[in-house]
């Protein structure tokens, strides 16, 4: 073999080899340590971090990061983090909660290690179980929103709330239906599920977005109870923990209000009080607060001018906007003009929206994000473009027309408008 010839095959070797050590990295990202993976995230405000199996240290976590099994992940202060998984489960960490996620095969134990965590469940085929220590506790529900809870300070206690819907809880071969409104709790010396009931339950709000439009916002805190109470002490804190309280109040109504101005997400708790005692209590409840702010238009700028395309009386124009966390948007359209008094109502999932078949007119639009839970989310201001014809152009006979609209007759040799 020539020289030059062994070259080319060493070579060869050596680029092959590089290609199928590339392709064994890209099949090790997904296999070693423990890399399967269980969950995306989808929300991070704040600081949030995960430390992969046997890692050495911990990375922030961001939107569309995907999560593996065996991982650890941590919340830190004024943090929160949503995961959705495969089958729908969503999670939604609180502020300081360290969770552990161990899948082996179909079953995913979650190991609630410090911390309060919000669970949604829909159509689990496969039981979720909850590790506490060396016991655990396996949940089940087609729909149901739940509160879980571990004990302060090292404390082997779990507690778990059913918001919303029906789950059923698998404790020590014991089997419960929990509802909503109930919870059990379940300590070191623990044999038994014991299911307690809420005398108060939450009305208002609930899970919702309240929008501060001005420098402060009053949100008003409500509830019903199963028995009249003397009194009821309300408590509003930035954390499930009720470390960070913000405001305690006594009132014999069923109602309270506070006054806010920062974003983020606000937790209360309501306490019945009978005989100068304690006696009911309600589940923790949140709510997120955050500035409205209206989408902010990117094209067609303001009193911006298209010109139509030569020999063309019509032209499609995309509207694009800045999207935010929006998914959903309404944008009203004045087709007919801009000295219109309303215009036609349009919707795009995306930050975007082309108008087909436009001619040469002053146009003017605007968008607002859309909430189905809300009617007076922000619009933008209005925004005005306009299609214009090329401009003058000379010229005679069939050589081209001297303005978008003339067209020549070749029975009379003239250029005429059409």
């Amino acid at each position: 073999m020539k020289n030059s010839e062994k070259i080319i095959v060493a070579i060869g070797v050596i680029l092959l080899s590089v290609a199928i050590y590339m392709v064994f990295l890209e099949n090790d990202d997904e296999e070693v340590a423990g890399a399967v993976v269980v969950a995306k995230v989808t929300e991070v405000q704040g600081d949030a971090k995960k430390k992969e199996f046997e890692a050495v240290g911990w990375k922030l976590l961001q939107e569309d990061d995907r999560i593996y099994q065996n991982d650890r992940i941590f919340t830190l202060d004024d943090s929160f983090l949503k995961i959705v998984f495969i089958d729908g489960t969503v999670l939604n960490l609180t502020p300081n909660t360290l969770l552990l996620m161990v899948q082996e095969g179909e079953s995913l134990d979650l190991d609630l290690q410090k911390g309060f965590l919000g669970l949604e469940l829909k159509d689990i085929k496969n039981q979720l179980t909850v590790k506490l220590g060396e016991k655990k506790v396996g949940l089940n529900s087609n729909d149901a929103k739940i509160h879980l809870s571990s004990g302060e300070d090292g404390e082997q206690e779990f507690g778990m709330t059913v918001v919303s819907g029906v789950a059923n809880l698998k404790f020590n071969n014991e089997e419960k239906v929990i509802k909503k409104g109930e919870r059990v709790e379940i300590g070191k010396e623990t044999t038994k599920i014991e299911i307690e009931t809420f005398g108060i339950s939450p009305v208002r709000p609930e899970g919702e977005h309240i929008i501060i439009r001005d420098d402060k916002k009053m949100v008003e805190l409500a509830w019903e109870s199963t028995e009249e109470m003397e009194s009821y002490n309300v408590t509003t804190a930035r954390d499930p923990q009720f470390k960070k309280i913000i405001k305690k109040e006594s009132t014999k109504g069923k109602s309270a209000s506070i006054e806010i101005s920062d974003e983020g997400h606000y937790f209360w708790k309501v306490k019945g009080v009978k005989n100068s005692k304690e006696t009911q209590e309600a589940p923790v409840s949140t709510f997120q607060a955050s500035r409205d702010v209206a989408p902010h238009l990117l094209f067609p700028p303001e009193n911006g001018a298209i010109t139509l395309e030569r020999n063309s009386l019509k032209k499609n124009v995309t509207l694009r906007w800045k999207k935010g966390r929006d998914e959903k948007f309404q944008i009203e359209f004045f087709r007919n003009g801009a000295d219109q008094a309303k215009g036609d109502l349009l919707e795009s999932t995306s930050d975007y929206l082309e108008i087909s078949e436009l001619g040469p007119q002053v146009y003017k639009w605007r968008v607002r994000a859309l909430d189905p839970k809300r009617q007076d989310t922000l619009w933008s201001d209005y925004r005005t473009f306009s299609l214009v014809e090329p401009e003058y152009q000379e010229g005679t006979g069939p050589d081209g027309p001297r303005r978008m609209r003339e067209f020549y007759d070749e029975a009379t040799g003239e250029w005429k408008m059409r």
